[in-house]
């Protein structure tokens, strides 16, 4: 059973696409309207259903059944039922892939570059990922330091990143930085920064950070 299946039940009532990260998300991905993207472990499909508006056709890929009936519907958005590992597409089905803050929940890591380069092609590759050891400090160290320091095990670095995705596939790629907005909408883990609240609601405990861009020449 998908981890989600479990602590995701009320995933929308915190994770909402926050419009800052879309935007980004479609400059980084530089694809005209009509091109097919595939969204990588989509959750509930929150970023699916914004790329989707912006006239993308979106195909969304996520293991985990509850998450997947939570999605909102949308003309333009194919869900499928599939891992990181196993994407249920044709070699170069899409012109472009995503993957916001879902890289660390992938079991096997090569497994899903591989998967993942297959399907996409030569296309452009956009990864919303967190990675501690290169964001600035903040309170939260002090008071979860056992979550704290978990997630430099949950979470790799930007630099084995770049290794992994770019090594023995021709690519190039760029780091952008994306400094927590004090009013994000889309509630993850580290969201709360400025807003400590967030973490004595009893509901946000079960909610389950960085650009990176991937190009192939």
């Amino acid at each position: 059973m998908s981890r989600y299946d479990d602590i995701g039940v009320k995933y929308n009532a915190y994770r909402k696409a926050d419009a800052r990260i879309v935007s980004i998300l479609k400059a980084l991905l530089g694809l005209p309207e009509g091109a097919t993207v595939l969204d990588v472990g989509a959750g509930t499909g929150n970023y699916s259903n914004a790329l989707a508006a912006m006239g993308y056709n979106v195909r969304a890929v996520e293991p985990s059944k509850v998450m997947r009936e939570q999605a909102g519907p949308s003309p333009r958005v194919t869900w499928l039922s599939g891992s990181a590992e196993s994407i249920p597409l044709p070699d170069g089905s899409v012109d472009g892939l995503i993957a916001t803050l879902a890289i660390h929940h992938f079991p096997d890591l090569s497994a899903a570059v591989a998967e993942m380069w297959r399907v996409g092609g030569k296309g452009p590759m956009v990864l919303f990922t967190v990675d501690p050891r290169r964001g600035e400090p903040s309170w939260f160290k002090d008071y979860f330091p056992g979550i704290y320091g978990r997630l430099f095990d949950a979470f790799v670095p930007v630099e084995e990143l770049v290794n992994v995705f770019t090594t023995n596939h021709g690519a190039t790629s760029t780091v952008h930085d994306f400094p927590l907005p004090h009013d994000l909408t889309d509630l993850n883990m580290h969201a709360g920064w400025n807003r400590p609240e967030l973490y004595l609601d009893p509901a946000a405990w079960r909610m389950p950070l960085r650009f990176k861009r991937v190009s192939s020449y």
